[in-house]
């Protein structure tokens, strides 16, 4: 909000507000929330129909508390758009990261030096058995 510098609408404002308009703060951060809700309740329960109901009840919030600040006269309606830009942004950012750990075993603990070397002579014995070069 600092770089933009935008004041808020002065025309008839139902609220005061002291910090600058854009973007919307209350847009990005609860198009964040209710985006990680949905999110996180297709992974949990991995239901379609209460992942669809989550999904139509944070759609409802979402557009609701957008269309309350417009209907304060504590934003612009770009202001409410640039908001929903940097919460997708923020929200696909964050899960192709988490993701990225995942497809790469980020977050499993690298093995110690032993455990390195007891993997390489069980794969050793193993080729060798295979080819029998080594029986046991």
């Amino acid at each position: 909000k600092t770089i933009f510098n935008r004041p808020r609408p002065q025309i008839y404002p139902l609220i005061i507000e002291s910090s600058k308009s854009f973007p919307s703060g209350h847009a990005m951060n609860n198009l964040i929330f209710y985006s990680l809700l949905v999110f996180l309740t297709y992974h949990l329960s991995k239901s379609k129909k209460l992942t669809f109901i989550a999904g139509c009840f944070s759609t409802l919030i979402v557009a609701l508390i957008s269309f309350s600040r417009i209907y304060l006269g504590a934003h612009y309606l770009s202001d409410i758009l640039a908001g929903y830009i940097v919460g997708f942004w923020w929200i696909t950012t964050v899960l192709s990261v988490a993701y990225t750990m995942i497809l790469f075993n980020l977050f499993m603990p690298k093995p110690t030096l032993t455990e390195r070397i007891i993997a390489f002579f069980k794969k050793l014995i193993n080729i060798l058995c295979r080819h029998q070069i080594l029986q046991l």
